[in-house]
């Protein structure tokens, strides 16, 4: 389990907890998510539940290689994943907006629901490029490219597992978080 719909969806609880009552073992990524599903579906699930942490393997990343994406002299930050409205991402442009200077871009590579919204946004702000969805095979190529990485995170989504932190781990760089 990555997340459940009662957890912005309260009225989707009758129907979460039957199928959780139901199952041998239930899989958890994080300890917050176990936290999540005894409070808010089953105190009694407290012994079907397993927490397994997402990983990242460690072999992906130790290349040599890159695949240049960057033409441009100066400091590249970048936010590598999925965009999603509730993910931070706007603070995230916010944010930049009050640091921009001709030397420091900002690259925004992957794909969402929140993509359209976020070049919205970004109309009004210079130096921040966005690349689009890459394939997950080419994401350590990528890291590579940068100087910074960007992990946003928000109150709603606390409960995910950090894979976006172990795969920027993984690439040696620097992370603000």
């Amino acid at each position: 389990v990555n997340s459940f719909a009662t957890q912005q969806n309260k009225y989707l609880k009758f129907i979460e907890r039957k199928a959780l009552r139901s199952a041998d073992l239930i899989s958890v990524i994080s300890n917050k998510l176990k936290s999540d599903i005894l409070h808010l579906l089953d105190e009694k699930l407290e012994n079907k539940i397993v927490v397994i942490p997402n990983g990242v393997d460690i072999k992906r990343f130790q290349i040599t290689k890159t695949e240049n994406i960057i033409t441009r002299k100066g400091i590249h930050l970048a936010y590598i994943g999925i965009l999603k409205f509730d993910y931070g991402l706007d603070d995230l442009l916010y944010s930049f907006q009050k640091i921009v200077n001709k030397n420091i871009f900002l690259h925004i590579v992957g794909d969402g629901p929140f993509f359209e919204k976020m070049k919205e946004i970004a109309q009004e702000i210079p130096n921040i490029i966005f690349h689009g969805s890459i394939p997950f095979i080419k994401v350590p190529l990528i890291l590579k490219n940068f100087d910074i990485l960007i992990n946003t995170s928000s109150e709603k989504i606390n409960f995910q597992s950090p894979t976006k932190i172990y795969e920027y781990m993984a690439s040696g760089k620097p992370i603000v978080s």
